[in-house]
């Protein structure tokens, strides 16, 4: 289990070794289910601010309340993708793909259960974000079981609202896909946002995995816009040690590190400079489709 065939697919690993990248200085938000701190890939200090928006207190960690299981926790999922994006662990060796970046942690999802209190937490976690001088957000959450396909036009969920108006402000956000194929379900809220940039998971050799969502968006958009490795990807677990993850979820925080990585190059570009730079040297640019994207 090595992080480097998730990097060097997407040209992280070109970027970090040619350009000496690795996310310093860019403030990347994380809203997911929850957040292991103790894990050696995430440093402490690299951590600005954090907020648990599900009870209203400045601690990601598993709340004393919540399942201490080690499969279903509310930290598994935030510490993988938070590892993913932004580890570092050079014994291991672990690398994310922009392993220096500054980290916001916000808890907004619930494990245990699909309810519309998690679409609430999540609009007001993106403001946060942005209140806190954020640069990119990576969310890999969605919302499918709220919305029919015909409102998937980025204009109905609140989630996919709060996208656009945020990045009109100037934070670059990426979200994943959905992992709903297989039950036809499209593209998930709010990676339906029109200015989202929505994340599809493909394998290591660049097939389409059988459950990454797809779109058109309900209004004719190509959706996904770009996609990474989400097949038996490596990741940090809450135990301290690695092991490999599937889905949109793992796709989504690599390019989100990617997106860092340039930030860090051309801190002077917008949200739509980076999203145009990444989809403009993908490898289907000429020729997009909804499996891929560009």
């Amino acid at each position: 289990e090595t992080t480097f065939d998730q990097l060097q697919q997407i040209g992280a690993t070109y970027l970090q070794q040619q350009y000496s990248l690795s996310g310093t200085g860019v403030i990347v938000c994380i809203l997911d289910s929850g957040f292991n701190k103790e894990i050696p890939s995430i440093q402490r200090n690299r951590i600005q601010l954090e907020h648990d928006f599900i009870n209203d207190d400045d601690d990601v960690t598993n709340d004393d309340k919540e399942n201490q299981d080690l499969q279903n926790n509310q930290e598994k999922h935030g510490t993988a993708t938070s590892s993913i994006l932004g580890g570092y662990d050079p014994d291991y060796p672990f690398y994310g793909s922009a392993y220096n970046v500054t980290f916001l942690f916000g808890k907004t999802e619930i494990v245990a259960e699909e309810i519309t209190a998690e679409e609430d937490n999540w609009v007001d976690g993106i403001q946060w974000c942005e209140n806190n001088g954020a640069d990119i957000l990576s969310s890999s959450l969605g919302y499918n079981k709220f919305y029919k396909y015909s409102e998937k036009d980025g204009h109905h969920a609140k989630t996919s609202i709060a996208v656009d108006k945020y990045v009109k402000k100037g934070l670059l956000v990426v979200l994943s896909a959905g992992n709903g194929h297989k039950d036809k379900e499209g593209i998930a809220t709010p990676a339906d946002a029109n200015l989202a940039l929505t994340v599809g998971a493909v394998t290591y050799e660049g097939e389409v995995t059988d459950f990454s969502s797809r779109g058109p968006t309900y209004d004719g958009r190509i959706k996904p816009e770009v996609a990474a490795m989400g097949y038996y990807d490596t990741v940090a677990l809450t135990n301290g040690l690695y092991g490999t993850m599937s889905g949109t979820s793992f796709s989504c925080p690599l390019i989100a590190g990617v997106c860092a990585l340039l930030l860090e190059a051309h801190p002077d570009w917008s949200p739509f400079d980076v999203r145009t730079a990444l989809m403009m040297t993908a490898s289907q640019h000429s020729h997009p489709d909804n499996d891929r994207g560009w």
